[in-house]
């Protein structure tokens, strides 16, 4: 039921109703028309009557549009039809409409349809279509901000702070040096003064295994696993090769680095 037609153009409905920046439009063109009464409405009515007139005008014509074009579009887009010829399909039909209502107010206000019918529906098929092309422009426009503010880009391992700016790139290996580990990355490698396992907390969300007690991995770094004289070992993308011990070697095996 909550796919069904109905609901799907009632809650589009809603949504478009209630968004301020269409109820600002949609006083501004009233206001607009009512003022400048465009098709012989300035002649045809007084200053006051005009004003309702096109607010009665832009408001019923917009429901009836919008809800004529959303009942067009669930029906339509599950066919895999081209988004822009759907737009101008969704104005077309949902033309049809909204040209019917303005000639039915026409007639009750003013006693005459006002103007040709087959100009206004031509009027309105144009002019439905386009604004249907521009929301979709508007949309799909705004998609990449959105995007950017709710997937903020990854912050870099803390680790890499405490390297030189000129060998701050990506994390491939960490490795034990005396009292210091030996940070490499992709654009170099440097020497920090610290515990292997106060490094390994500052790799943050970098995806790595410690596969000695002497070194730690990043997965991606990790070209292959080899043998060599029967011994397990890995081989970076840099060309080193690194030791896996045997207390690691589950470790190793449960990331899939080892069949």
């Amino acid at each position: 039921m909550s796919n069904s037609p109905l609901r799907f153009t009632m809650r589009e409905m809603r949504a478009q109703m209630t968004n301020r920046a269409t109820q600002i439009v949609l006083l501004g063109l009233a206001m607009v028309f009512g003022l400048s009464g465009p098709f012989g409405t300035f002649d045809a009515l007084e200053p006051l009557p005009r004003l309702l007139y096109w607010a009665v005008v832009v408001l019923s014509t917009y429901a009836i549009g919008t809800a004529t074009a959303n009942l067009v579009k669930f029906g339509l887009t599950p066919t895999g039809m081209n988004p822009w010829i759907l737009a101008l399909v969704e104005g077309f039909v949902g033309g049809v409409p909204v040209a019917l209502c303005v000639l039915g107010i026409n007639l009750v206000v003013m006693g005459d349809l006002g103007i040709n019918p087959w100009h206004l529906l031509a009027y309105c098929m144009i002019i439905c279509a386009g604004a249907i092309i521009i929301t979709r422009l508007v949309e799909r426009a705004r998609v990449p901000v959105a995007q950017t503010a709710a997937a903020p880009a990854p912050q870099p391992p803390a680790i890499l702070q405490r390297l030189p700016l000129p060998q701050r790139g990506k994390l491939q290996q960490i490795s034990v040096a005396d009292h210091y580990v030996e940070i490499t990355t992709d654009k170099g490698h440097g020497l920090v003064l610290m515990r292997l396992g106060d490094a390994i907390g500052e790799t943050g969300a970098v995806e790595g295994l410690q596969i000695h007690r002497s070194h730690w991995v990043a997965l991606d770094a990790v070209v292959r696993c080899i043998r060599v004289d029967g011994k397990p070992m890995v081989e970076m993308v840099n060309g080193t090769r690194l030791p896996i011990s045997r207390s690691f070697l589950p470790a190793v095996k449960a990331a899939g680095l080892i069949p």
